[in-house]
């Protein structure tokens, strides 16, 4: 504004108003360049990708709560913006195998792991479909003596699931310990 009242003393009105002319070409070439740059952000921000959370946990009594947690994180931003992986290693990967077929249970009663890891296994199932990658620790199912050929079709297994862990970090995953 200093220059059009510099204007204004100088030229008068024609000068004041020439100064004005001036300042709004200005701003009129303004606009469309934040338009592009608004445009170039958001695209940029969109090409940024998913966010990719991996979700580890190695006792089993921990898998209810993770998957309320994986279940509400893609509740809150979305499975289109969600690249999640759920890494079981040590006790944890039992959850992946019905522990009655392992121990020759039959799985009736309410509180036997049959229904318990039904339950588990169906929402895995749901979770997996919807893109939510489930991994088993190879040295945590020998560990247990548990085999791999047991395993759902949705898991897959790594041979070191704390390697895998790391590997995820360095691709840029956020680490969340359930």
């Amino acid at each position: 504004m200093g220059h059009v009242v510099s204007a204004a003393m100088v030229g008068g009105k024609v000068g004041a108003d020439n100064a004005i002319l001036v300042k709004l070409g200005r701003v009129a070439l303004l606009f469309p360049v934040a338009l592009v740059m608004g445009y170039l952000f958001k695209k940029e921000a969109f090409l940024m990708g998913k966010l990719k959370v991996l979700f580890h946990l190695n006792e089993p009594e921990r898998w209810q709560r993770t998957l309320l947690n994986v279940i509400n994180f893609v509740k809150d931003v979305g499975q289109e913006n969600a690249d999640i992986e759920v890494v079981a290693n040590g006790a944890a990967v039992s959850a992946y195998i019905d522990k009655c077929q392992i121990a020759g249970g039959s799985g009736e009663t309410p509180t036997s792991c049959g229904k318990a890891n039904g339950e588990l296994y169906e929402e895995m199932n749901k979770l997996a479909q919807m893109g939510i990658k489930f991994v088993a620790c190879r040295n945590a199912l020998r560990m247990h003596s548990l085999d791999e050929n047991m395993l759902p079709p949705f898991v897959t297994v790594v041979p070191a699931g704390i390697t895998e862990i790391a590997k995820k970090q360095a691709e840029g995953y956020a680490y969340i310990k359930a």
